[in-house]
């Protein structure tokens, strides 16, 4: 690697945690607005459809206690509900109620359409901002560059 190239690497690397940092803060201050915490908005998230309780855990890379205390949280607030699976009592299903529906779509409304940094960009400029951190990502996973931190 040439000291230049490196310099790159570090300015995007740099930008990216900035970048990282701002969109975190904007998911919780979006969360916020709704009376939601980050972790229950992520879970609203995922719900497209409903899911077991243990997939969002392994989606969210969390222990299934936690996603537990999260959706007895969102039930409180008659955002989702537990259902039983008709094969296996023990598995419980996480449905979006109506007002659960309709807070995800608010939470996503504010998330997407205020997106820090993208004011003034048109869709073309989004565009190729989309396209050349595609192939960051692709390349990333193709690569396995993931950092061992037992190898550091």
């Amino acid at each position: 690697m040439t000291p230049a190239h490196r310099s790159l690497s570090e300015e995007v690397a740099g930008l990216l945690l900035e970048l990282n940092t701002g969109l975190r803060a904007h998911f919780a201050a979006s969360a916020e607005r709704l009376g939601l915490s980050p972790a229950q908005a992520k879970v609203l998230g995922i719900l497209e459809s409903p899911r077991p309780q243990r997939e969002i855990a392994r989606t969210l890379d969390v222990d299934a206690s936690y996603v537990t205390a999260i959706v007895d949280q969102l039930g409180k607030l008659s955002l989702v509900e537990r259902r039983p699976d008709p094969g296996d009592r023990r598995v419980k299903w996480i449905h979006l109620t109506a007002r659960g529906r309709r807070a995800k779509a608010r939470f996503e409304e504010l998330l997407y359409s205020e997106l820090p940094g993208a004011a003034g960009m048109d869709d073309g400029e989004l565009a190729v901002l989309r396209d050349h951190l595609r192939r960051m990502l692709d390349r990333m996973r193709t690569t396995s560059q993931i950092v061992d931190p037992i190898n550091i």
